[in-house]
């Protein structure tokens, strides 16, 4: 078959890791070291005759070196793939193929439809970014997310997407190839600066809670933590009807969870949580809050700061023990610091903390000379 029949442009439109599998089926012998302009002239080559396609006989099922492919109709054949693959999802519906003969092998190259997804952006320090499937928490299931589009769309952590994603290869996460909708927060809430505390949102005993305030309660009935911290949350969402009421329920057991009847925002991390995990579930949580607190108060019932001071300590730490580490302090005021009344505005972030503190000596110390003081009770 003469080689000015195949269409060279559409194949130089593919990506990379597109074209290397072309190349595979082809009997392009080893795709993935070469560059593409190289894999698009053994393709000529081979197509043209002047190569014979090369393919790894230890590999199951593929032919021998030895044994030929009929390129007869090569062109017509894979036209659906390239076709797939430079209009990607508009034929979601459909699953293109293309198939290679072989003297008596044929083969059936099946590629998988791009797909709708929706959720929350983290943005990692890299650059790149994740689009978080299971609510705030990580999963192997998460879209990457290619730096290129972050800067395109400036995403930021905490915003909410829906967009396609692509299969790229068996065991690697779908990639995020094109952004439908998305979040554009009115301005970055952590340089936006901090005015005196508003108005009285919640008493609790004999502290009253402002706008824009930080507080902390302390839980003595390690039982009843979670009941009392959605319980203030309720009392918070009932008696304001213009503030956004979120709940974090940090370590929670399930049968100690108290029943939601949907007037709050719940955030639920589970017990067995990895440290790490924790630690991007909360984050997340609070960059969400905080693009919310652009157009509207948030109040934040958080349980269980002392495990999450716990967690980050762990992460530090690494293999080195459970010795407190002079950063864990700084994280924790840092998720402090997201409380403030935003200057000439009533919308900002309330933090009440809920906890029980059952946690270290060395710890409850760490708290008393370097965190309590940022309390505003």
């Amino acid at each position: 078959m003469d080689a000015s029949k195949i269409d060279i442009e559409k194949l130089d439109k593919l990506r990379i890791h597109e074209l290397r599998d072309v190349a595979r089926q082809l009997g392009v012998k080893s795709p993935t070291s070469l560059t593409k302009g190289r894999i698009i002239e053994e393709v000529r080559l081979i197509v043209s005759g002047d190569k014979d396609p090369y393919y790894n006989t230890h590999r199951q099922g593929r032919p021998t070196k030895a044994e030929t492919i009929d390129f007869t109709d090569f062109t017509a054949a894979t036209t659906p793939l390239v076709d797939a693959l430079t209009k990607p999802w508009q034929v979601e519906s459909v699953t293109p193929s293309y198939v290679l003969k072989c003297n008596e092998f044929e083969f059936t190259k099946s590629l998988p439809t791009d797909r709708m997804v929706m959720g929350h952006v983290d943005i990692h320090p890299d650059g790149y970014g994740l689009v978080r499937k299971s609510g705030f928490m990580p999963s192997n299931m998460d879209t990457f997310i290619p730096s290129a589009l972050v800067i395109k769309y400036n995403l930021v952590s905490g915003m909410y997407i829906t967009g396609v994603e692509r299969f790229v290869a068996n065991g690697k996460p779908y990639a995020l190839i094109a952004i439908e909708s998305r979040e554009v927060p009115d301005g970055d809430y952590n340089k936006l600066s901090g005015g005196p505390l508003g108005k009285k949102i919640y008493s609790y005993l004999n502290i009253d809670v402002l706008s824009g305030g930080r507080y902390f309660i302390q839980n003595e009935n390690s039982k009843d933590l979670f009941v009392n911290a959605y319980a203030i949350a309720q009392s918070v969402a009932k008696t304001n009807s213009d503030v956004l009421t979120k709940v974090i329920f940090t370590k929670s057991l399930p049968e100690r969870l108290p029943a939601d009847n949907g007037s709050v925002e719940v955030l639920d991390i589970p017990f067995d949580t990895e440290d790490r995990n924790l630690i991007n579930c909360v984050n997340l949580f609070l960059a969400k809050a905080k693009l919310d607190a652009l157009n509207k108060h948030v109040v934040i019932v958080l349980t269980g700061l002392s495990e999450i001071a716990k967690a980050y300590n762990n992460v530090l730490n690494g293999e080195n023990g459970t010795k407190i580490n002079p950063s864990t302090s700084n994280k924790v005021n840092a998720i402090l610091a997201s409380a403030k009344s935003i200057k000439g505005s009533s919308c900002g972030i309330t933090l009440i903390c809920v906890d029980n503190m059952r946690v270290s000596d060395e710890m409850k110390q760490m708290f008393e000379y370097d965190v309590m003081d940022n309390f505003s009770n």
